[in-house]
């Protein structure tokens, strides 16, 4: 795995807490997800803005209080490169596979 710029993860970080208070099922509050990780409103602002570079305890009060596992905060999703254009992947047509019987 390759090093990260500690600012980068950070915000990404902040932005990933934002996303998953988003995602629950039930609209979840700014107010009420400061409530239930015992923050105030103003810091949940500030990490999900990716200003806070959050200590072990708080990014463990964070995922206690969505509900999810510590990792899954600081999991960033891999960008990948799309595929070149041209012809897909896959058997190339037209060429024949010699086997042991056909050899000479």
């Amino acid at each position: 795995m390759l090093p990260r710029n500690p600012e980068a993860t950070i915000s990404q970080t902040g932005r990933r807490v934002g996303e998953l208070r988003r995602k629950w099922k039930v609209t979840v509050t700014q107010e009420w997800f400061a409530e239930r990780a015992g923050f105030s409103v103003d810091y949940v602002q500030v990490i999900e803005h990716g200003r806070a570079n959050l200590t072990l305890f708080s990014l463990t009060q964070v995922a206690n209080a969505l509900q999810v596992e510590v990792d899954e905060l600081t999991r960033i999703p891999i960008r990948r490169e799309p595929w070149p254009a041209g012809r897909p992947r896959g058997k190339k047509k037209g060429r024949r596979r010699l086997d042991a019987s056909t050899a000479l």
